[in-house]
């Protein structure tokens, strides 16, 4: 025999079978709004950014999603591009960077933060070695020993 679901557990179904029917692309979660808590972190991911902007020459945004968080961040280095591996948000995102200047390159995700296995090449990232100057990384997966190598000597890194 099932048991009953109490109140608040009833209401965590209802929230997520109504996520579940949103169709999902960007990072536009401004429909539950009053519906989720956030947790603050202790520094500001934005403003760490856009202190790094003036001395880069090159940036590279990992996993830009639909481009929103970026986008907040212009004006942005002369040269920024940014990567992207769900597919459905790859239109999302040119089509809000585009007028920035900014290009945004499909990728194969890193399925972890892991070293990459010989021969696979899922999550290497398609630029020459020490390509960027600033590569700023909100929430995506990636290989340190990529990030390394497509990073100038000495340059910066910024990850959430």
């Amino acid at each position: 025999m099932e048991e009953a679901m109490t109140p608040s557990e009833a209401a965590f179904e209802r929230l997520i079978a109504e996520a579940e029917r949103r169709p999902f692309t960007g990072w536009d979660f401004s429909y539950l709004h009053g519906k989720m808590v956030e947790g603050r972190h202790a520094w500001d991911y934005a403003e760490h950014a856009r202190r790094r902007f003036p001395g880069a020459a090159a940036m590279l945004d990992l996993g830009t999603g639909g481009g929103e968080v970026l986008a907040g961040l212009a004006p942005l280095p002369h040269r920024t591009v940014a990567t992207e591996s769900y597919a459905p948000n790859l239109e999302v995102a040119r089509h809000r960077l585009a007028p920035l200047g900014v290009e945004v390159v499909a990728v194969a995700g890193a399925p972890n933060n892991l070293e990459i296995a010989l021969g696979a090449g899922i999550g290497s990232l398609p630029f020459p070695d020490q390509s960027f100057s600033l590569v700023i990384n909100r929430h995506e997966s990636y290989y340190p020993s990529e990030v390394s190598r497509i990073l100038e000597p000495g340059c910066v890194f910024l990850t959430q």
